[in-house]
């Protein structure tokens, strides 16, 4: 099913096909972490056990894939991942768009909580976060080599209707 945002704005569940696409995206997305990490951030294995795992969303406009996300739903409480946009569309709204998309499914499905995880060494990321009304909370191990040290911060939202 495909959802208009709005009148440029898909959201739509990815597909297997979306597979090379989402690899594209998402690793160019993520080149801002290059200097703390060695590997891209997806591999083509990753990505389909994504696909395979919880609810993968695109975001499109008539031209292209512009926006991913991942959902995982857990009783009563959601997790989303790999948000990406592509560098060149950053800063126009798709990220915003598809966390309040993944938060309404979560809703559907029960949830009370939204859950992300986020590393330490990227300090725009909780100021980004909690404008949306994260709050940061445990830390845990980053469960890769990296080149500097560095964690995970998790950072929950209580949704609401």
């Amino acid at each position: 099913m495909t959802t208009l945002v709005n009148k440029s704005l898909y959201i739509r569940r990815a597909i297997s096909s979306d597979k090379e696409r989402l690899i594209e995206l998402i690793n160019a997305a993520y080149r801002v972490e290059d200097f703390f990490k060695y590997d891209d951030r997806v591999n083509e294995e990753e990505v389909e056990g994504y696909l395979n795992q919880g609810l993968f969303f695109v975001g499109e406009d008539d031209a292209a894939v512009k926006a991913c996300i991942h959902l995982e739903i857990n009783a009563n409480r959601a997790y989303f991942g790999l948000l990406s946009v592509d560098p060149s569309s950053q800063g126009k709204g798709w990220g915003k768009r598809m966390m309040e998309y993944v938060e309404t499914e979560a809703l559907k499905h029960g949830c009370a909580y939204m859950d992300i995880q986020i590393v330490n060494v990227r300090p725009e990321l909780p100021v980004y976060y909690g404008k949306y009304g994260y709050v940061a909370g445990a830390t845990s191990a980053f469960p890769k080599r990296s080149k500097i040290p560095c964690h995970f911060v998790q950072m929950s939202k209580k949704l609401s209707v």
